[in-house]
């Protein structure tokens, strides 16, 4: 959780899920696995089991987006990933930190509701957080993943610079992501869907935190490279395949078992 001088380290920002494992808990195992050093700051306590989500909590915001600036003061952050984000004010606070550092490849999971709900109401994100996402977050991201259900046909991603549709059904029991960027043809990815893993918990947390870990370096995730300026930021061109060189090797890693 905290920041060894001189370490490459990958940023996470979302809700703590120490119930269910998914979350922060996730998002440390997913950059270990890539040989980074993680540091979390929790936006969203959350109390959660095997029925679903009980209660989220926000954290202060001032205290999140402080945290967030320490951790990017340090010059050790590579890459950003944001997961539950709790409401507006939380949205806002780190939007404007992330703002002052550009260059740094942000991933944004925009989780709205928990896969399983276990009390009615209870959310990870209200309906002004998700229009402060859309306006402040969304601009500043290098790639915004939402699953099926979160994309909703496209409706709020107009501002994204790259989206990556996951869990998208297809043929013979197949799973697709679609990885789409405006002038450019979609890339797909398709995958088996896993017979008994229908309700695993976590997935997005974990493929969103190793698509960050890798965009630095999706050759050699490990060295942990400076990230290409061309790839990071706000109305910044991203170069090549590079994007499509992280999905696939964060892929490549939850397919080899990994997390299973």
């Amino acid at each position: 959780m905290g920041l060894t001088s001189g370490q490459a380290t990958v940023l996470c920002v979302a809700g703590s899920d120490p119930g269910a494992g998914a979350g922060l808990q996730m998002d440390a195992r997913a950059a270990h696995a890539l040989g980074w050093e993680f540091y979390g700051v929790v936006a969203v306590d959350t109390q959660q089991d095997e029925k679903g989500l009980h209660a989220a909590q926000v954290r202060n915001a001032a205290e999140v987006a402080q945290h967030c600036r320490k951790a990017l003061a340090s010059g050790e952050v590579r890459a950003i990933k944001t997961g539950a984000l709790g409401d507006e004010i939380i949205v806002s606070a780190v939007a404007e930190c992330f703002s002052d550092f550009p260059d740094i490849p942000l991933v944004v999971d925009p989780v709205r509701r928990a896969s399983r709900i276990a009390v009615d109401g209870a959310v990870l994100l209200t309906d002004a957080g998700w229009d402060a996402m859309k306006k402040f977050l969304f601009p500043l991201a290098t790639l915004v993943t939402p699953n099926l259900e979160e994309w909703n046909h496209g409706v709020g991603y107009e501002a994204c610079a790259a989206v990556l549709v996951t869990g998208i059904a297809g043929a013979n029991e197949t799973i697709l992501d679609r990885l789409l960027r405006p002038g450019l043809d979609p890339s797909t990815w398709t995958h088996p869907r896993v017979v008994g893993h229908e309700n695993l918990h976590g997935t997005g947390c974990m493929l969103s935190t190793l698509i960050a870990g890798t965009i630095p370096d999706p050759i050699s995730s490990k060295q942990a490279s400076q990230p290409s300026k061309s790839i990071g930021g706000q109305n910044t061109q991203i170069a090549g395949t590079m994007l499509d060189k992280a999905i696939s090797h964060a892929l490549e890693i939850i397919a080899d078992g990994t997390f299973r």
